[in-house]
């Protein structure tokens, strides 16, 4: 008898570590009810990584890109404040089997390129581009497949592309197109081993996103699709967007303005 209970010990133990290890990284995030939802129903948060912002298209195979405008605020004193405990992030991504972030970063030396495999814990940035100043950001993420078969994520800054390849199990293609949800975010994540101090006096301000927008397939002949995609609102108050909402939001300030335009501040020291 104490050799068999032995073994399903062992058993259940193999099982427990399959289903670890076929869980998704995002997934396993802790998560936080300390939310104000802006569009739909999202019941949780990811907790831990600072107050941030997130807006969710809804999932459907003939979106193809969605685009936004930024305005990126420049690196100085009463816009961005780091001290060397957080990263900052505008950016799109783009759901499916997995998740992938593309977008700017900025660390306090300025804002550049990324991109992260959320599932596969892999981030890529690109320092050498650089943006200075306060700028405006034309952000473009476009999902393809190329010509051997995989899903092609193009991430596209005032003409600029940067491209990633995910595994083929990322996304889920049929016939020319790709299951995905796409979403938006801006952010004020902890750096690896540094505490989620929401009293630590990082600030990111005057950011205003404005002209999203989601390119959809109209039509499609035996279920491929035909023509080109045609450009809708993806704004908050359009039907696009499946959910929406802010994470900690006493140290975030999120206005709606004219024509949807989006001013997102973050500071992490009173309720603002």
């Amino acid at each position: 008898m104490k050799k068999i209970n032995n073994y399903k010990r062992i058993i259940a133990s193999f099982f427990v570590l399959l289903l670890t290890f076929m869980t998704p990284l995002s997934s396993l995030a802790a998560e936080t009810t300390d939310i104000e939802v802006l569009v739909g129903s999202v019941r949780s948060g990811e907790a831990n990584k600072g107050a941030h912002y997130y807006a969710f298209s809804k999932y459907d195979r003939l979106y193809n890109k969605v685009s936004m405008e930024a305005f990126v605020p420049m690196n100085a004193p009463n816009y961005i404040e780091l001290y060397g405990k957080r990263a900052a992030y505008i950016s799109l991504g783009v759901k499916g089997n997995g998740a992938v972030d593309f977008g700017l970063t900025n660390v306090g030396d300025g804002w550049y390129p990324y991109c992260y495999d959320v599932n596969r814990d892999k981030f890529m940035t690109w320092p050498d581009h650089k943006l200075y100043g306060y700028i405006n950001v034309l952000m473009e993420l476009e999902t393809s497949i190329n010509r051997h078969g995989q899903t092609d994520i193009t991430l596209t800054l005032n003409g600029k592309e940067f491209k990633y390849t995910p595994p083929n199990s990322t996304f889920t293609e049929w016939r020319g197109l790709v299951d995905n949800q796409f979403y938006r975010f801006v952010s004020l994540v902890n750096k690896e081993g540094v505490p989620d101090d929401h009293d630590d006096g990082t600030l990111l301000s005057g950011v205003d996103i404005y002209e999203c927008k989601i390119y959809q397939y109209e039509q499609t002949s035996n279920s491929y699709p035909v023509g080109n995609p045609v450009e809708k609102g993806w704004a908050l108050r359009d039907s696009s967007i499946d959910k929406a909402w802010k994470v900690y939001p006493d140290h975030i300030s999120f206005e709606i303005k004219k024509c949807g335009e989006e001013a997102i501040e973050i500071a992490h020291w009173g309720p603002l």
